[in-house]
């Protein structure tokens, strides 16, 4: 973290003997121009961007294209290129590291190539994308659009299959969330914090673990109440999953049916507005 959050920070230049870079070294600098040495033997400058022997980005800059056949990009590699306005990531590039590009202010358009096999915690935290597809080889989506407060529209191929903790937490201008019949599991309603109405999700018809029920959202096999938008719970439900009710405004009285057998932990967390509560014989 050597140089870590010198924002004013616009050029460096690499001499031939550098040959580690920490992954937050240059985290959350504003930078424009990447300098190396000719001879130095483990580093090469591409496209405005660092890049290692195993064809990783180490650094970027606000300048920056992603080279066709890069494998990977490193942690925090893009954080706070203020200027930084688009970023087209190839099939090549495996992984995305955490934070990659974090807090990059001005990056509206994001282009995820089939290929892309991870994409690590909050890589994309506060940026404005307004609308991104993840491609189906990326099999699990965590907190990667965390506090992108301008997403609007966000489609999960087919072949994406587990939906994790926060996945799309403070991303309040959320208007369209298309969810493939390959989803398998969500781990958490929390991820679902920003998603204000049912309307906002296009779940898939033909997805075996999942459906929308009365406007809620069941794990099939169990009646498990995964995700509510208001006080009616169905009368089919069995079980009312953890967070499912997380900051529902219910009213003052909450009527649990007959067919419940279990409330999870933290079920009807913030909600703050009940005064009565009528559980079952």
């Amino acid at each position: 973290k050597a140089f870590e959050f010198c924002e004013a920070l616009e050029s460096v230049t690499f001499g031939s003997g550098v040959n580690d870079i920490d992954d937050s070294a240059f985290a959350a600098t504003n930078l424009n121009e990447i300098h190396l040495s000719a001879d130095n033997p483990n580093y090469t400058v591409a496209d405005h961007c660092l890049i290692n022997n195993e064809r990783e980005i180490v650094l970027g800059t606000n300048q920056s294209e992603i080279p066709p056949d890069i494998k990977g990009i490193k942690p925090s590699a893009f954080s706070n290129r203020r200027n930084l306005r688009k970023a087209t990531i190839p099939g090549s590039c495996l992984t995305i590291g955490a934070g990659a590009f974090r807090d990059c202010i001005s990056l509206c358009e994001v282009a995820l190539s089939e290929g892309i096999q991870v994409i690590e915690s909050k890589a994309f935290y506060g940026t404005p994308i307004q609308e991104v597809t993840v491609p189906g080889t990326v099999k699990e989506i965590g907190d990667i659009f965390y506090n992108c407060w301008a997403l609007e529209n966000v489609t999960l191929s087919e072949g994406c299959a587990i939906i994790g903790d926060d996945a799309f937490s403070l991303c309040p201008a959320l208007e369209k969330l298309v969810l493939p019949s390959t989803i398998q599991q969500i781990k958490s309603a929390k991820c679902f914090d920003s998603v204000q109405s049912p309307d906002v999700i296009a779940l898939s018809p033909e997805n075996n673990f999942y459906e929308m029920r009365e406007d809620c959202l069941f794990e099939r096999e169990t009646s498990r109440l995964v995700l509510a938008f208001d006080a009616n719970i169905p009368e089919a439900t069995k079980i009312i999953g953890e967070h499912s009710f997380w900051r529902v405004s219910l009213g003052e009285e909450l009527i649990i049916p007959g067919e419940v057998t279990m409330i999870e932990e933290s079920a009807f967390h913030c909600t703050d507005t009940t005064k009565t509560i009528f559980l079952p014989d």
